[in-house]
């Protein structure tokens, strides 16, 4: 049982919750190397979620899932989503005061699809 015990305990130390579950960190403690996205001053790919005004998963390095940034004011700036680092889905931005700016459509990091674009005061 004390074998057991101290095997867990050395496990739990040894590797980390954060490196098997991901970890959340500034957006701006992340650095690009080779088209991959590293947490400063590290080795090894990025896995797990920032926050502040980018807010995104990464998965070995590359965005995958939801993504959403911020204008300086606080105000939505954009929102997608992300797949094995490529955009996919509807993006959607907006401008500063909050009015919608434009609408596109990616597959696979490509856009496709038909291109709206607003005024800052919402007309099309």
């Amino acid at each position: 049982m004390k074998k057991i015990l101290l095997t867990y305990f050395l496990i739990l130390f040894l590797f980390p919750l954060h490196i098997v579950w991901g970890e959340t960190v500034d957006y701006k403690d992340l650095v690009i190397r080779d088209g991959l996205f590293y947490k400063k001053f590290t080795d090894f790919p990025f896995t797990g979620k920032t926050k502040g005004m980018e807010r995104a998963s990464y998965k070995n390095g590359k965005r995958h899932g939801p993504y959403l940034s911020y204008h300086k004011n606080g105000q939505l700036y954009n929102k997608g989503t992300y797949k094995n680092g490529k955009e996919e889905g509807l993006w959607v931005e907006y401008w500063s005061n909050g009015q919608l700016r434009q609408k596109e459509t990616y597959k696979n990091g490509k856009k496709e699809g038909p291109f709206v674009w607003y005024y800052e005061n919402g007309q099309l």
